[in-house]
């Protein structure tokens, strides 16, 4: 590795000294059907490698040309000072200053001075100056730095300056500054500036979105972030906030029920969806799961999944108030689990099972009423 980043520079380095003598050569350029190089200027381009467009361009290491317009190859690196028209292929890195109208492929990474009109693909990174009208396709970094459209897939990261029209994929992070129209996927993190489409990731972050946004933890600046005071048969006194969009938020809450023996709390998490009914009128499907302790905080199994089916009325510009009934099962361990506070749990029980491994389920149907505000 530490050879191909010292090969990777070298090759850099040189480009860019190339790349002050293109505008002295425009007056020389010339097309040739074929070359073959050991390593630049010793082939059958000679000196004159820097002024020739090649149709079909073979490197032994590496090699310099103007232009491609059809095929290359290269063990080592091809440098082009222009554009490419077809296809690259080289052992280490691909490095064209221009554009590129076809396609690159590279085990280590290709590098592209203006747009891409095709595909690129790479061990170690694909990177673009100018707008990306294709696929990136990478085993680790994608980067684009004028938006575009197409797709961009990544074993890391996908980095994109620009709005941008298509699809990321990556397995720990896509950012887009600008806006996304179409989706960002991830086993981490998506970030973009505004999102019409879908974010599917753990974090997802935007300034606004029309579509949704699925993760762990939505922040959405533009979108729903609500307070809510609750109560309902078991918990008389909870606390939650949602955050995410109407399509899809997070919800993390906590609740008590003051008086009771041992202090019956629980802290939970959930995630839901709102949809419009009728003028103010909305409606509310979400599922929590709450760990339920009494006391201090219990290790043991002792848990409560709802279903919650409700309608929220708008009072005021920020300010509602819903209602609905839920759907509980209350989990624990007939082994662990103190007898009292398991009977507390659930006020009352339609469904009563014990597995045959002692966890015993409890179930009911129960209510809630709730204060939203913002």
């Amino acid at each position: 590795m530490k050879h191909f980043k010292f090969i990777a520079l070298s090759v850099l380095l040189t480009t860019a000294g190339l790349k002050a003598q293109t505008d002295s050569i425009k007056s020389t350029e010339k097309e040739r059907p074929f070359q073959l190089t050991f390593i630049s200027p010793l082939g059958t381009n000679g000196v004159d490698c820097y002024k020739i467009t090649n149709h079909v361009s073979l490197n032994v290491l590496i090699g310099v040309s103007r232009g491609v317009k059809g095929f290359e190859a290269g063990s080592i690196a091809n440098i082009v000072l222009k554009d490419v028209k077809g296809a690259q292929f080289a052992g280490v890195a691909n490095v064209v200053l221009g554009s590129i109208h076809g396609a690159q492929f590279a085990s280590y990474f290709n590098y592209c001075g203006k747009d891409i009109k095709g595909a690129t693909f790479a061990g170690a990174a694909n990177i673009g100056l100018g707008e990306l009208h294709g696929g990136q396709f990478v085993g680790a970094f994608n980067f684009n730095r004028r938006g575009g459209s197409g797709v961009q897939i990544a074993g890391h990261s996908n980095i994109m300056l620009g709005n941008f029209k298509g699809t990321q994929v990556a397995s720990v992070a896509n950012i887009s500054t600008g806006d996304i129209e179409g989706a960002q996927i991830s086993a981490c993190v998506n970030v973009a500036k505004n999102v019409k489409g879908i974010q599917i990731g753990i974090i997802n972050i935007a300034d606004s979105v029309e579509g949704a946004t699925i993760g762990l933890l939505n922040i959405v600046k533009k979108g729903k972030h609500q307070l809510e005071f609750s109560a309902d048969e078991l918990f008389y006194a909870n606390l939650s906030y949602r955050t995410g969009t109407n399509a899809f938020y997070n919800i993390f809450t906590t609740g008590f029920k003051p008086g009771s023996k041992d202090n019956l709390w629980n802290i939970g998490y959930g995630a839901g969806t709102s949809f419009r009914l009728k003028d103010k009128f909305r409606g509310d499907i979400s599922v929590t799961a709450q760990h339920v302790s009494g006391g201090g905080f219990y290790w043991g199994t002792s848990e409560l999944m709802r279903l919650y089916c409700g309608v929220e009325y708008k009072i005021a510009k920020k300010f509602s108030i819903a209602a609905g009934p839920t759907f509980n099962i209350f989990m624990s361990d007939e082994l662990l689990t103190k007898k009292e506070t398991s009977r507390q749990v659930a006020p009352y029980h339609t469904l009563n099972y014990t597995t045959f491994d002692d966890f015993n389920l409890k179930g009911w149907v129960g209510g809630r009423i709730a204060l939203r505000f913002l």
